[in-house]
């Protein structure tokens, strides 16, 4: 994700991270980690799938 759309996402509050081509997580922002009530360090390289749930996944898939 280029520098500008991440600023975009971080002034609006929206949530996001980021996963490697094999689905683990590479970096997320405050917003998610706030909202998660979870630390960086606590996610980084897990899967994840092991943080939201399948209908999530499903839906996010479906968005795509």
């Amino acid at each position: 994700m280029n520098s500008i759309s991440i600023e975009i996402l971080d002034a609006l509050d929206y949530a996001y991270f980021e996963v490697d081509l094999t689905g683990k997580i590479i970096t997320a922002n405050s917003s998610f980690l706030g909202k998660s009530e979870i630390t960086l360090a606590e996610i980084t390289g897990r899967h994840y799938r092991r943080i939201i749930s399948h209908a999530q996944v499903a839906d996010l898939f479906r968005t795509f």
